[in-house]
């Protein structure tokens, strides 16, 4: 950045050539660097006749000169030290970084704070948040201080390159640009960086298909058919948790919620009404036609609701509120799965969502794909595809076993 010279500053009087209703008109700061120029308020109005332009200062002949004229000096000077105290701390100094400065918006004298405090506002949940202080931890690593006029094509890259020095795998990487992109378009929308200037119109991160583990249903057979000592009743709660999330496609965070009350019975069977934890929207999901074995005979997800709430049968009515499968935290799930991988003969590392997973795969070969958009709560078809695609290698590999 050492080709940006010294900002110049001067006094302009009644720029927009328009007096106020009482007769006066705003002195201003002008600023001038490389082809570029601001205008800072010095909040003092007077009348033309008090305004000396030869001079650059309010005349002696109106009563608070002396006043005015030091409120007018101090507004210019502050600007000033401010600019040689930024180019004593980093060499260089940028005219977009004093209007900052002029506004008194410290945090956001750069674009890690920018960054740092939209985060902490932000209305998004706990996950999403720790997500994207994540990315905020990595560029304050690979550079402390970035202002909005490094935001260029060279620094994205050279961050690129930082991250993959790191070790980190293609799509984490990629997370990181999402994150990262995400807050140079709030930048934008609140004029801190122009819209032209914005390095992700020229760069583009690297992505691959990430590995997503799911069961086949010959696989959910050999969890189901599962049997368990008594010492293992634990592990039979969460086999039944998982079957309830290959069975129904709930997020672990809706189904660890669920509750006697959620569950609506009709002439029809039982069906799941709620409000999803994640997107707000709410869904009534008919348990009574998912995984049906035959036409008289109930769902495989209804005989298994059915038994949690014969279990809460026989309790004090308070007990009945709780959740349904008596509340599990994602790690002890996660930690219960390997276990419950290995006792089946699956070598798969499952975790909570691959029961989300397999729903989803196993569904996208039998309804349409706005149907199962619709059942997963997703916003758009292109998720959806997601696992349609994984269908398409489920039955490759189904075909690859046929002995013919």
């Amino acid at each position: 950045m050492s080709h940006l010279k010294k900002i110049k500053y001067r006094l302009i009087y009644n720029r927009t050539k328009n007096l106020n209703k009482d007769g006066t008109a705003l002195v201003q700061v002008y600023a001038y660097q490389n082809g570029k120029s601001k205008y800072f308020s010095t909040d003092v109005w007077v009348e033309p006749k008090y305004w000396d332009d030869s001079q650059k200062s309010i005349s002696p002949a109106h009563p608070n000169s002396h006043i005015l004229n030091n409120r007018i000096r101090d507004k210019k000077t502050a600007l000033e030290s401010y600019e040689l105290k930024m180019l004593n701390r980093y060499g260089y100094f940028h005219i977009d970084r004093l209007v900052d400065h002029q506004k008194k918006k410290v945090s956001f004298q750069s674009f890690n704070k920018f960054y740092r405090i939209h985060l902490e506002e932000a209305p998004i949940r706990k996950g999403a948040k720790k997500n994207q202080r994540t990315t905020l931890n990595k560029l304050c690593a690979f550079r402390r201080e970035i202002f909005f006029e490094d935001l260029t094509y060279n620094l994205i890259t050279s961050f690129d390159k930082f991250l993959r020095q790191q070790g980190l795998g293609v799509n984490t990487i990629n997370k990181h640009h999402r994150n990262l992109k995400k807050y140079i378009k709030i930048a934008i929308r609140e004029d801190y960086l122009d819209i032209n200037l914005d390095p992700y119109k020229k760069f583009k991160p690297s992505s691959e298909e990430p590995h997503r583990i799911f069961l086949t249903q010959e696989e959910l057979n050999r969890i189901e058919q599962l049997e368990f000592t008594d010492s293992e009743k634990s592990l039979g709660r969460i086999r039944d948790f998982f079957l309830a999330a290959c069975w129904t496609g709930l997020r672990f965070s809706d189904l660890n919620a669920i509750t006697p009350k959620n569950i609506v019975h009709s002439q029809d069977g039982l069906t799941l009404s709620f409000i999803a934890q994640k997107t707000g929207k709410s869904l009534r999901l008919p348990l009574y036609l998912l995984f049906k074995p035959g036409l008289d005979g109930l769902s495989k997800p209804e005989i298994l609701f059915r038994k949690y709430l014969l279990d809460r049968k026989d309790l004090p009515t308070g007990f009945k509120t709780m959740p349904l499968f008596g509340g599990i935290t994602n790690q002890y799930l996660n930690r219960s799965l390997k276990i419950l991988a290995k006792k089946a003969g699956i070598q798969k590392n499952l975790s909570s969502h691959a029961g989300r997973r397999t729903f989803a795969t196993i569904m996208a070969t039998k309804v349409e794909m706005p149907i199962l958009q619709r059942l997963l709560q997703h916003s758009t078809l292109e998720m959806v595809k997601i696992y349609v695609r994984l269908s398409d290698k489920q039955i490759i590999n189904e075909l690859q076993k046929v002995s013919w």
